[in-house]
């Protein structure tokens, strides 16, 4: 059974189902639900007409870039020809890039407006996932207002509208509701911030600037962790606790991936392959790629939170992120040591490929046990309940194969029951035999 909320649950006395709405919320629903329509196909359109424009903006390097996320400058242009890569060739690569990303979030947010569009939350997910990833994240619809300044309002609302929403979503979900109650101050500060230079007021644009750049804007980014927190242990059901941990999965993965790119262009990469600009190109393929780890999330969140297991993903997620990071460093380190001492005792300044096939197969030989060792720690520290349930019910079929007597049996089974389901009080009632039942009628029938 629906409710006009996003998590399944029975409705509480009083409350209205969707369909059971006075006339005047359900006009007032679906006068709400054609605006975000019509704010969707606007986003959807003007990202259809500016990929041309963007096209042609990246062909025209400028000496100052700050006025629009498009345009590369004279020094990029000059390191992309010196690596034989044509600024043709480079602007179809980032148009199509950009497109491919924000086409996903719009159609993403298309499919929860057409599969959810009588709920509320999805229809605010999907407005969401519309305006942020088509008209705030990715930056093809930045090159309108380069090429006609009248673009330059619309796009700037959109955008604001996207930043809002996205703001604002995390303070909402999964039910709609803001928890704890203060989160209503911080959504309407980002807001102000985001709406207040469309008024032009230099003073109030100068505040505005540090709501959205400055220090206010790492304490609303640190105020949706601590509500997401808060809700989640305190208020949320267990279906809006699954759909937390789907979310915050997709948000965990997108922020690790981005900060071993940032970490990896400027402290493990030599400059050389940072500033070369193919590195550049896989360097925003991957920070698009991670970032659609975000709408993926919420998208299978409001949807189908119930058919797939998000605790078995980050369970093996944390399983093999910890095994690629230690088998890394470890095959890194064998490979720096090994010719690091060579070059002492040798003087030679290349390894030998034995080094390098060594350093592989002893890798190889590792992972499995390597891998068992971390499953069985992870499960101790994160899934004990479910470990300790494992082990115990193993147990136990190792004492049914070897235990005959019913009274051990029986004092096992109620043993296995307490362990596992941990139940406030047990019972065990055993039939009894047929050759015992016929005794028992014998001797009370026999005088």
């Amino acid at each position: 059974m629906k409710t006009q909320l996003l998590s399944l649950r029975p409705p509480r006395k009083g409350e209205q189902m969707p369909h059971e709405r006075a006339p005047g919320h359900r006009r007032l629903y679906a006068l709400a639900r054609a605006l975000c329509a019509l704010i969707g196909l606007s986003v959807l359109v003007l990202d259809v007409a500016s990929i041309p424009a963007a096209y042609t903006l990246l062909q025209t390097p400028c000496l100052s870039c700050d006025s629009n996320a498009i345009q590369i400058s004279v020094d990029q242009m000059r390191a992309l020809k010196a690596s034989g890569l044509s600024l043709q060739a480079y602007s179809l690569y980032m148009v199509s890039l950009i497109a491919f990303t924000q086409f996903s979030f719009a159609g993403l947010g298309a499919l929860l407006f057409i599969r959810r569009s009588d709920d509320r939350m999805a229809l605010f997910a999907s407005l969401m996932l519309v305006t942020f990833g088509g008209a705030a994240f990715t930056g093809t619809l930045h090159a309108l207002p380069a090429v006609n300044g009248l673009f330059q309002s619309p796009v700037y609302l959109l955008n604001a509208i996207g930043q809002i929403a996205f703001l604002t979503f995390f303070y909402l979900f999964p039910n709609g509701r803001f928890v704890p109650r203060w989160t209503i101050a911080p959504a309407v500060v980002g807001g102000l911030g985001w709406l207040i230079p469309l008024f032009g007021d230099p003073t109030l644009t100068a505040f505005a600037s540090i709501v959205t750049d400055g220090w206010l804007f790492a304490i609303l980014v640190l105020s949706v962790v601590v509500a997401q927190v808060y809700r989640y242990w305190r208020v949320s059901s267990p279906r809006e606790r699954q759909q937390t941990k789907w979310v915050v999965y997709g948000i965990a993965l997108c922020l690790i991936g981005f900060l071993v790119i940032i970490i990896a262009d400027n402290a493990l990469l030599p400059p050389r392959v940072v500033n070369d600009p193919i590195a550049t190109l896989a360097s925003n393929a991957l920070t698009y790629l991670f970032f659609l780890l975000i709408p993926a999330s919420i998208t299978a969140a409001v949807l189908r939170s119930r058919l797939y297991d998000v605790d078995a993903l980050i369970n093996r997620t944390l399983v093999y992120g910890a095994l690629t990071a230690i088998l890394g460093a470890l095959y890194l380190g064998l490979i720096i040591g090994a010719q690091a001492l060579l070059r002492r005792v040798t003087g030679q300044q290349t390894q030998p490929a034995a080094v390098i096939v060594l350093s592989t197969l002893l890798i190889a030989t590792l992972f499995q046990p390597l891998r068992h060792r971390i499953q069985a720690t992870i499960d101790r520290r994160f899934y004990r309940h479910k470990y300790d349930a494992a082990r115990t019910l193993a147990a136990f079929g190792a004492t049914l194969r070897s235990k005959v007597e019913l009274d051990e049996l029986r004092a096992s089974l109620v043993a296995v029951a307490q362990e596992t389901m941990q139940p406030a009080r047990v019972s065990l009632w055993l039939r009894p035999s047929h050759s015992e039942e016929t005794e028992k009628t014998r001797r009370v029938t026999t005088p």
